[in-house]
C-alpha cells in the first residue's frame, strides 16, 4: 500500500509537466551528442569527452534507448526520469525501513522499530515531492543523478538486508557497485559511507563490520577501480574545476544556499550562475565556517556514529561535486 501511494504521488506531481522541453545541457547530452544514434552498445558505452554524459556510459546507453525508442521527444525523456526517480523513492522507503529496524532506539522513539513503515513513508514521500526533485525528472541530463542515487540506496538496502538476514549478497552487490560506479563520480564516497553506516547501525565498530561482511565491503572498494579508470584522460576538464581557488569558494558559498532551499524550498534554485572571477576576495569566513562544520562532522560521527551518521551522508553525498 505505501509503495502505491508513492508511485501515485510522485506521478500525479510530475506528470502534468512532462512535455517540457530539453534545457541547459540537454542539448550537449542529447540533441547534439553522436554517440547516441544510431543505437550502438559499443559507441553508447562511449560517450564524447567534454560533454556532460562523459565518464557516464550507464546514462549515455540509458540516452541512446531512449532515442531509438521515441526519438527525440522531450516528453518521452522526462518519462524515464520520473520512472527512475519513482524507483529511486521505493528503494528509498525499503531501505528506510530497515535502516529504522536495525537502529537500536529506545525510550520514546522505540515505537519507531516497532512500525518503521509510516516514518519511512513520510520520509520517502518528502522526497519524492520535494520542489528540488523536479529538476532530476525535468532536466534530462540529471537523469545522472538520479541512476547513482537508485545505485547508492539499492546498495544500502543490500547492506542492511544482508546485516540482518545472513544472507551472502556480495554478488548483487558488485553488479549495484559497478553500475554506479558507470553512473556518476558521486559513487567514490560508497564503500567508506557504507561502511560506517554498517558501523553505526548495524555492527557496532568498524572492525566488526568488516569482519562480518568483509566479502560485502570489499566489493563496494572495488568499485573505485572503474571510477579510477573512466576519470583517464580528464573527461570533463573544461567543466570540472577542481583545483581552482574561485571555483572552490563560490561551491562555499552555493552549498550552504542549497541546505538551506532543501529545509525551507520556498525559491529552488535551478542555476547559480556563472562562477565569477575574484571569488576569493572576502571568502576567509566562508572557509572559516566550512572548516568548523567539516571539523565538528567528524568529531561527531566519530563520538556518536548514530546521530552523526545523517550530517556524514549529506557531507559525503555533496563532497565529490563542490
Amino acid at each position: 500500500l505505501c509503495a502505491l501511494a508513492l508511485v501515485l504521488l510522485g506521478t500525479a506531481t510530475y506528470a502534468g509537466r512532462l512535455a517540457g522541453p530539453f534545457i541547459f545541457d540537454d542539448e550537449q547530452s542529447i540533441v547534439d551528442n553522436p554517440s547516441l544514434a544510431p543505437l550502438e552498445l559499443r559507441r553508447a558505452l562511449s560517450p564524447p569527452n567534454a560533454s556532460p554524459v562523459a565518464a557516464r556510459p550507464l546514462v549515455n546507453l540509458s540516452f541512446a534507448i531512449d532515442r531509438a525508442l521515441h526519438g527525440l521527444s522531450p516528453a518521452a525523456f522526462h518519462a524515464t526520469n520520473l520512472l527512475l526517480h519513482l524507483a529511486c523513492a521505493l528503494v528509498a522507503f525499503a531501505a528506510l525501513c530497515r535502516l529504522l529496524v536495525a537502529a537500536p532506539l529506545s525510550g520514546g522513539l522505540s515505537w519507531l522499530r516497532e512500525r518503521p513503515r509510516l516514518p519511512a513513508f513520510c520520509a520517502a514521500a518528502a522526497f519524492c515531492v520535494h520542489p528540488m526533485a523536479a529538476e532530476v525528472v525535468l532536466y534530462t541530463t540529471q537523469r545522472s543523478e538520479s541512476l547513482v542515487a537508485l545505485c547508492y540506496l539499492s546498495a544500502l538496502w543490500l547492506l542492511l538486508r544482508e546485516a540482518q538476514t545472513g544472507a551472502r549478497l556480495w554478488p548483487h552487490m558488485l553488479l549495484v557497485a559497478a553500475l554506479g560506479a558507470a553512473s556518476k563520480e558521486v559513487f567514490v564516497t560508497a564503500p567508506l559511507l557504507l561502511l560506517a553506516c554498517d558501523r553505526a547501525f548495524c555492527a557496532g565498530s568498524w572492525r566488526a563490520a568488516l569482519r562480518a561482511r568483509a566479502a560485502l565491503h570489499a566489493v563496494l572498494a572495488a568499485s573505485l577501480l572503474p571510477l579510477l579508470l573512466l576519470q583517464r584522460g580528464a573527461p570533463r576538464s573544461e567543466s570540472v574545476r577542481l583545483f581552482e581557488l574561485d571555483y572552490m569558494l563560490a561551491q562555499l558559498r552555493i552549498v550552504p544556499g542549497y541546505f538551506a532551499h532543501a529545509l525551507w524550498p520556498l525559491q529552488p534554485v535551478l542555476d547559480y550562475g556563472p562562477l565569477w572571477p575574484g571569488a576569493a576576495v572576502g571568502a576567509g569566513a566562508w572557509l572559516a565556517l566550512a572548516g568548523a562544520v567539516l571539523l565538528g562532522s567528524c568529531v561527531w560521527a566519530w563520538r556518536a556514529p548514530r546521530r552523526g551518521f545523517a550530517v556524514i551522508w549529506a557531507c559525503a553525498i555533496l563532497a565529490p561535486t563542490s
